[in-house]
């Protein structure tokens, strides 16, 4: 049997599924809802020193993805500190504290969710030049461990990164939400989203890539970090390549928004079965494989596409979709003319059975 369970920092984690940080995580009674879910452990609405009033509407569904322009918590500190963090804890759930956005809400409230009973904290900044601050200021008041997210919106997310674990984070989550981004009504022009702007900040599938080099740009530098990786997962696959790229455990927000909470149940069963078709008896097999493909000099030019007719069922699709128009069918079988094919590899991620491969 595969033991999904994780342990970071002492915490024995149910499952390697983190509940990111949003509309699913708005109180004490939400989180443990997470909790006896299957999440390992739950990642707060962010809490900052001044409740947030959000927009109407703030959160939309952008085909497999999401808009939103939602702020952070609408609850007070002192709601969270005094009711919904203790009765999360008092239910089992293992709770991080995301915390924001500046300087002086750490100062205010990281004692306070600590004190709480908060496993973690992770800290979140709109801005790249309050993080590693904010990162400096709660390493000095807590003792659990603190983890800084970082945006793919900032340049040098990377260096940020490396900076807040020298002044004291004990890992990364990464990444945030990114954006901004637009939708429009065409019946009346406006825009979907009630910001003041229109506009919100991109989460789910269309972020995954994103996230991934996030990640495994993070992980390079220290793989002994713990990462939260966090963008785009939707299903068990997705969670293997987080933990290729060199994530210790993996986030998901949207996901569970648009399939409901019982979603992780069903990436978990998913993922325990994807292990052993791989051949992987454990996560901490997986993890970091991809690092050493990365950054390399050199890239491949040369190969040769091949087809398994086995596993073929005709479904013509590569025919249709080929870009460079080189592949046929012959005597009712895919033909492949590898002596003007471009090695787009293009045929390969798009076949449904996976009959296609590149070799190298």
């Amino acid at each position: 049997m595969i033991d999904l369970r994780v342990k970071i920092f002492g915490k024995k984690l149910q499952s390697p599924l983190i509940l990111a940080s949003g509309p699913l995580s708005h109180d004490g009674k939400a989180i443990v809802l997470a909790h006896q879910a299957g999440f390992g452990a739950i990642v707060t609405k962010t809490i900052s020193s001044i409740p947030a009033k959000n927009p109407f509407p703030h959160l939309i569904k952008n085909s497999r993805s999401l808009l939103n322009c939602e702020k952070w918590s609408e609850l007070s500190y002192r709601q969270w500190v005094e009711t919904e963090i203790p009765y999360a804890k008092k239910h089992g759930a293992i709770v991080i504290a995301s915390i924001g956005l500046s300087q002086p809400d750490v100062k205010l409230i990281a004692q306070a969710v600590a004190d709480a009973g908060a496993d973690f904290i992770e800290l979140v900044s709109y801005r790249s030049d309050s993080i590693v601050s904010m990162v400096k200021e709660a390493a000095s008041l807590v003792k659990i461990p603190v983890f800084a997210k970082v945006s793919y919106n900032w340049h040098n997310y990377a260096e940020i990164a490396r900076e807040c674990v020298k002044t004291g984070a004990a890992g990364i989550s990464a990444i945030d939400s990114v954006g901004p981004g637009l939708r429009i009504d065409i019946h009346s022009g406006k825009p979907l989203l009630g910001s003041s702007d229109g506009r919100g900040w991109i989460s789910g599938e269309m972020i995954k890539p994103l996230a991934l080099h996030c990640v495994a740009k993070i992980a390079s530098f220290n793989p002994e970090i713990p990462v939260i990786g966090v963008g785009g997962v939707n299903n068990a696959e997705d969670i293997v390549e987080m933990f290729m790229a060199g994530a210790s455990v993996v986030g998901v927000c949207s996901l569970p928004i648009v399939k409901g909470l019982g979603c992780a149940k069903i990436l978990l069963s998913d993922l325990k079965k994807l292990l052993r078709q791989l051949g992987y008896n454990s996560l901490s097999e997986v993890k970091g494989v991809c690092q050493s493909y990365l950054g390399r000099d050199e890239y491949f030019t040369d190969g040769r596409v091949t087809i398994d007719h086995e596993m073929c069922n005709n479904c013509n699709l590569c025919i249709k979709l080929c870009p460079y128009q080189v592949i046929s069918l012959k005597r009712k079988k895919i033909y492949i003319n590898n002596s003007i094919c471009h090695l787009c590899g293009y045929c390969v991620s798009i076949c449904p059975k996976e009959a296609i491969s590149l070799v190298e």
